[in-house]
């Protein structure tokens, strides 16, 4: 996973744990994306009236899971959105593999890192498992999510100061070039 930047977008089903994430997200020093106008104006064709404007990005509990992926992928196209983390509290009727699925879909085909929280615990594991397979991360709360996205920007922004590498040398001895090639089985131990 690579981000060019510190500024989060943040799509989620439920208000409370896109507040907790936004406020995370201030405490940890990612800035929460300024979306512009058009993505705001596409967000409110696409999502009910209810909806406030500006980032976290609420769709609803009772949104498909169709427009959830469409609002994910409107944030990502937004030029002050550096990553997007997509929350998902799942509901009596919600199908968390499918929203999985669809977000999935939109993730693979970004350059923008795509991270996710599906709350629940093993209501999830599918979904959770899926996103697995396609290399998206997911986390299980809205914090830990927050934190792992701070701790990769940070790491990013150290890399981009460091630009020298340390010279390569054929003395430098590692751990792997001392092990044996070949690892006696336990039958021909004894």
């Amino acid at each position: 996973v690579r981000m060019r930047g510190r500024r989060l977008g943040i799509v989620t089903n439920a208000g409370g744990p896109g507040q907790l994430a936004a406020d995370r997200a201030v405490d940890r020093g990612l800035p929460l994306a300024r979306l512009d106008d058009a993505t705001l104006a596409q967000l409110r064709a696409l999502l009910p009236p209810s909806t406030a404007d500006g980032n976290p990005v609420y769709v609803r509990g009772d949104a498909s899971a169709q427009v959830y992926a469409q609002a994910a992928q409107t944030c990502l196209r937004d030029g002050e959105v550096d990553a997007l983390l997509a929350i998902l509290t799942p509901f009596a009727l919600t199908n968390a593999d499918q929203f999985a699925a669809e977000l999935i879909a939109v993730a693979t085909t970004q350059r923008k890192p795509v991270f996710t929280c599906w709350m629940g615990g093993e209501a999830v594991t599918a979904a959770r498992q899926r996103f697995a397979e396609n290399r998206v991360p997911a986390f299980p709360t809205p914090e830990a999510a927050v934190d792992a996205i701070a701790a990769l920007a940070t790491e990013l922004e150290k890399g981009t100061t460091k630009r020298a590498r340390p010279p390569s040398s054929p003395l430098v001895e590692t751990r792997a070039s001392r092990m044996p090639s070949t690892i006696p089985s336990p039958s021909n131990t004894r």
